[in-house]
């Protein structure tokens, strides 16, 4: 993640302050045209969708007294963001799959 959010700010930053009469779907499609920017920019929302799962897994252990409470908060918390994860990447892939034929 430490290499991969500073090419995201770069990349986006590039593409997105530049003035064009682009929309914003063709300036995000601009931003991530080639299929490694793709897998770079799956691989980074990886990232954060983990790093987030984290930090909300310490948030309940900490605070949650009931163990099975505990256990069933961090299970959902962890089923729903991967599924949240795998939807959005098949999204991104289906979205930008003229990249890729």
């Amino acid at each position: 993640m430490l290499f991969l959010f500073p090419w995201f700010i770069y990349s986006f930053s590039c593409t997105f302050y530049v003035d064009s009469p682009l929309s914003f779907n063709e300036k995000l499609f601009q931003a991530i045209n080639h299929p490694l920017e793709l897998l770079f920019f799956v691989i980074l929302v990886f990232c954060i969708f983990w790093h987030a799962v984290l930090g909300m897994q310490v948030v309940c252990e900490d605070y949650i007294d009931s163990v099975l409470l505990r256990i069933f908060t961090i299970t959902c918390i962890k089923y729903l963001s991967s599924i949240t994860y795998i939807v959005l990447a098949f999204t991104t892939f289906f979205f930008y799959r003229h990249i890729f034929l």
